[in-house]
């Protein structure tokens, strides 16, 4: 980003619009007074500040994911175009002339690369309420300090390794490496204080990570006289027997000691827990951040299965995605575990720009642990578990050598291998289903499931899935963003894991147009019966039951109506038993075909029915459309929502009657606009499901996770 401003006021802001405006209020008198020109960027944590841009044309907000503070931050200092970066909080209120006073020091001292200033706090009660104050400067608080810009980017700007506190004081040591931070007793900042609970004081506990990694890169700021790594525990103690004995504090009332006692076992508790479970010697390891470069491609860590554009479900989407991501300047490095069975990994082995890196997960078919479907599945998601995690400690020392931007876990939620206080960059997962979607029909469907398997299978996967539920409700909060496949799916997340609304983007799923595609020479005949296609596996959550019960109902058809149900079942659910329900007047299972054999057929039918209970995309819809095939689908079924329901029509989970007249008005007007249909079809699809529609957004949404540029 080129400099043409004088200044840059960055703020970095998350949920607390009542008192960003109070703040913004404040500066934008400011702005006028400068020479050369001003603005405001605020990095966006809580994905809610885009209000603020009407206030002034010079607001701009940058999202950043729910990064924290230091990755806020820098995300806005990459779109700054002032000389001068000054940073405030949200909660802050500068004094009347703070920028002319930041930019008047700055200007008389040109060897300075930054100035400090003086923050001030009204008389507050440290028992109950929460301030900062800093007369001389020394705590480089980012409430009120200045730095050139150029020597801001040189040190790579924030460190994103401490992840709760000392980012401010780490920066100002590392940019005092290129000269003089200075002091100006004129740049004043009022921080108001705010009231806090004992669990909101007993969480600083997770400060002392941050003190070790502060200790171990400045050892002069270290206090106490146990080891390193006892230090920050002992420094809580003594803050907290401090205050016990002062009687400014305590004023001779037993509530207040009690409440000091209450605040101090809080804290030191959390902090004693953190100490003696975390491993002091990873966090100590972190290295300083590289200099900034804004101008350089988007450098991506991808985890996930093996990308490969020529294969279905999740490796072809990925595939197909990265061969959009490259032809737009992104730098792609794969971190995926293999096995015998997987697909190979030199799809991409030659591409310019993707550099593929694999580890062996020890999977093999035909082993005592891979012979009967049920252990079959669990040693297969074990040995994922393992590769996925040996994939993460490859990843862990190629982004500790050259730092990536960004984390992309694709097509599922779990989190392997990385640890939580690694410096990680912003994680952005994109998973292809949630453990509770699939959990919820599993027990909605026991008596189908028991049915066609038995009792053993369907207790034994619900228990597996259940125990991946509490994994992925956990895990996804460690995400900056998370990427739903569509809208329903969105919704599902935020319901099920309390996800953010603010946090989650839709970022479709896409298809192999090429290979799905009209059939040109193929002319459907007046008069022929309706031929319909059901397509997907024959399992739980696909609406089986529907299917056959609205066959019983459409038995009257026979002639006018054939419905063709292709698909296998999976290695933990099976419904194929019930399939000898469907009427066979108009309803005919075919069995498993291959996907080259159903790119082939597809364009041959005249319809697609995808009526599960819960799909988050259905990528059968987006190939059908883009085969021409209108499709009748449920409200569950992402990949239907947002097209033309002139191809696209929309009816409610388990609603046979629904189902029913849908094919009945089908039938009835199976000649009808049966030659613009296709054209129309084809066209929802490429607008919603190509790789030239998806990746735009995949890209954005990949740059504001990492705090770049938004095309």
């Amino acid at each position: 980003m080129g400099v043409s401003l004088a200044v840059s006021v960055v703020i970095p802001t998350f949920h607390r619009p009542e008192l960003l405006r109070r703040c913004l209020e404040v500066l934008l008198p400011q702005l006028d007074a400068v020479d050369g020109g001003a603005e405001i960027i605020l990095g966006d944590d809580g994905g809610d500040a885009g209000w603020a841009t009407e206030l002034d044309p010079r607001i701009s907000v940058v999202p950043t994911g729910g990064g924290g503070p230091g990755r806020a931050r820098n995300g806005a200092v990459r779109h700054a175009c002032g000389a001068i970066v000054a940073f405030t909080d949200d909660d802050a209120i500068p004094d009347d002339g703070w920028l002319e006073a930041a930019l008047s020091v700055l200007t008389a001292h040109p060897e300075w690369v930054g100035v400090r200033g003086v923050v001030q706090s009204v008389a507050f009660d440290p028992l109950y309420e929460h301030s900062v104050d800093d007369l001389t400067g020394g705590g480089y608080l980012t409430c009120n300090v200045a730095y050139r810009t150029d020597a801001l980017r040189a040190v790579g700007g924030f460190d994103p390794a401490f992840s709760f506190a000392h980012e401010d004081r780490d920066l100002g040591y590392r940019i005092e490496q290129l000269g003089t931070v200075g002091h100006a007793a004129d740049l004043v900042v009022t921080h108001p204080p705010r009231s806090f609970t004992v669990r909101e004081w007993a969480r600083r506990g997770r400060f002392v990570t941050d003190d070790w990694l502060l200790y171990a890169r400045y050892p002069s700021q270290a206090r106490g006289l146990l080891p390193d790594r006892w230090k920050p525990l002992e420094g809580i103690v003594r803050r907290w027997v401090g205050f016990g004995r002062n009687s400014s504090v305590i004023r001779r009332s037993p509530r207040r000691l009690l409440r000091v006692l209450e605040l101090g076992v809080a804290q030191a508790a959390v902090g004693l827990v953190v100490t003696c479970t975390t491993r002091r010697r990873r966090i100590i390891s972190a290295t300083p951040p590289p200099p900034m470069d804004v101008d350089r491609p988007l450098r991506i860590a991808y985890m996930g299965p093996v990308p490969n554009p020529s294969v279905g479900g999740a490796p072809g989407v990925a595939g197909l995605l990265f061969e959009d991501l490259v032809a737009r300047g992104v730098t792609i490095d794969c971190f995926v575990p293999v096995s015998v069975e997987s697909d190979a990994p030199d799809a991409f082995a030659h591409v310019p720009g993707i550099t593929v890196h694999t580890v062996r997960s020890g999977f093999a078919f035909g082993k005592w642990y891979s012979s009967h479907p049920i252990t079959k599945m669990l040693s297969a998601q074990i040995a994922t578990a393992r590769g996925r995690s040996l994939a993460a400690r490859t990843f862990l020392e190629h982004h500790g050598a050259q730092p990536f931007d960004v984390l992309y876990q694709f097509s599922t939620v779990e989190v392997f291998g990385l640890p939580r206080r690694a410096n990680l960059p912003p994680i952005v997962t994109h998973p292809s289903v949630h453990a509770a979607g699939e959990l919820r029909w599993l027990r909605r469907e026991w008596p189908l499931a028991r049915r066609s398997q038995g009792m053993l299978r369907p207790l034994l996967v619900m228990a597996w899935v259940g125990s991946r539920t509490i994994r992925q409700r956990r895990d996804i909060h460690r995400a900056t963003a998370v990427l739903a496949i569509s809208p329903v799916f969105g919704e599902h997340l935020v319901a099920d894991y309390d996800v953010d609304p603010n946090r989650v983007t839709v970022v479709r799923n896409v298809i192999d147009h090429h290979l799905f595609a009209p059939m040109a020479d193929h002319v459907r005949a007046a008069g022929a019966p309706l031929r319909v296609l059901v397509l997907g596996r024959i399992t739980v959550r696909k609406g089986l039951d529907d299917l056959i019960a609205a066959t019983r109902q459409l038995g009257d058809l026979a002639g006018q109506l054939s419905i063709d149900v292709i698909g296998d079942h999976s290695l933990w659910s099976d419904y194929r038993p019930l399939l000898h329900d469907l009427d066979p007047g108009v309803a005919t299972y075919c069995g498993h075909r291959s996907r080259a054999e159903v790119a082939a057929m597809l364009p041959t039918y005249d319809l697609l029915l995808q009526l599960s209970h819960y799909e988050p995309f259905g990528l059968t819809v987006a190939e059908a459309l883009a085969c021409g095939v209108p499709v009748v689908a449920t409200t569950e079924v992402g990949a239907a929502q947002g097209i033309n329901p002139h191809v696209a029509e929309i009816v409610p989970v388990g609603d046979v009657a629904a189902i029913v007249a849908a094919l009945r008005a089908r039938v009835g007007n199976r000649d009808a606009g049966r030659s613009a249909l296709p054209a129309l079809a084809r066209a929802e699809a490429l607008r919603t499901a190509s790789a030239a529609a998806v990746g735009p957004v995949l890209v954005n949404a990949l740059s504001a996770a990492a705090g770049r540029s938004v095309q």
